[in-house]
């Protein structure tokens, strides 16, 4: 009888333990780009200059760290509210570390914890089909970043309150 209780609660600690999955971390980082020189702007019929003024451009790199092997089927992201489709890169030598070179002494900057498991780069594209649920309609409105995927049969959702700013840049 010893034996089998034993065995049973060996079965049923080996099989929550496998059950477990790996957490799953999202990192966003925000950076605002200069476009470069500014147009003086156009000139009207009557001669008059037109300003234009430089749109206030920002530049997204998003990552998901998971300490599973399994892969991930991405469904959709919505950044600030905007629904992206989305696409994935596995990043096999992740950049653990930002250096800006556009500054006049380069500076580096950690971007997240070195890991085991598996790094993606989420890819915004433009919105093919919106693939929304409830939960994730509510999870845009208190998160800068929501992403909506599948990893091992199971759908998930990676939230991030907000994002990492990185030092600006210029265009050339």
């Amino acid at each position: 009888m010893k034996y089998f209780v034993c065995t049973t609660l060996f079965v049923i600690m080996a099989f929550l333990l496998q059950a477990q999955p790996g957490k799953d971390t999202l990192y966003g980082f925000q950076q605002h780009v200069s476009p470069g020189i500014k147009s003086a702007g156009d000139i009207d019929e009557n001669g008059k200059l037109l300003k234009k003024e430089s749109p206030d451009m920002k530049h997204y790199t998003i990552y998901l760290s998971t300490a599973s092997k399994a892969r991930v089927y991405p469904i959709q992201l919505w950044i600030n509210g905007r629904a992206f489709s989305v696409e994935v890169d596995t990043l096999a030598h992740p950049p653990y570390v930002y250096t800006n070179t556009d500054a006049p002494a380069t500076k580096s900057k950690p971007l997240f914890p070195k890991t085991s498991g598996t790094i993606y780069k989420l890819n915004p594209i433009p919105l093919i089909a919106d693939k929304s649920s409830s939960k994730a309609k509510a999870l845009v409105k208190a998160n800068a970043v929501v992403f909506y995927y599948i990893r091992s049969g199971i759908k998930h959702y990676g939230v991030l309150k907000k994002f990492t700013e990185l030092e600006p840049v210029s265009l050339q």
